[in-house]
């Protein structure tokens, strides 16, 4: 048994169909439900070798070519997966820092510590220098 067209829909080998959609105008042709090949409305089977509804499409070569197609789809859902999951891992990561920020800024704002040295200390690693300048224009004037 091959791979034929029975009415509108496109019968494989393996007994999977699918509907054909893509009929012209006058009915005269079809694009084959299977790979989108154009193909006249008197062919029964598809005239792309490669096709799975091909004439030269044995059933092992169409499960073959499914079993391909699931794990290209399993790989790319995989892939998707730990796009994800490194997304939530980097704004976790993202808010917990914006947190720890905010708590040595609040404090460095309660003793009217500069926030530039703040930011340039070790804050991230526990170790917050609050630094109090003499003067307000301290680092305007450390530039020059």
């Amino acid at each position: 048994m091959t791979a034929h067209r029975e009415g509108n829909v496109m019968v494989l080998v393996t007994g999977d169909s699918a509907p054909i959609d893509g009929w012209s105008e006058d009915r005269t042709w079809f694009s084959c439900p299977w790979c989108g090949t154009g193909q006249r409305a008197d062919e029964h089977t598809c005239p792309n070798p490669a096709c799975v509804a091909s004439q030269w499409a044995d059933e092992q070569y169409v499960r073959d070519v499914f079993t391909r197609l699931a794990a290209a789809d399993a790989h790319r859902e995989q892939v998707r997966r730990e796009a994800a999951s490194l997304d939530r891992s980097r704004e976790a990561g993202e808010a917990a820092r914006q947190t720890a920020w905010d708590a040595v800024a609040t404090e460095a704002a309660e003793r009217g510590a500069c926030l530039i040295c703040l930011r340039g200390s070790p804050w991230e690693g526990g170790h917050p220098r609050y630094v109090r300048h003499r003067r307000a224009d301290h680092h305007d004037r450390s530039a020059r």
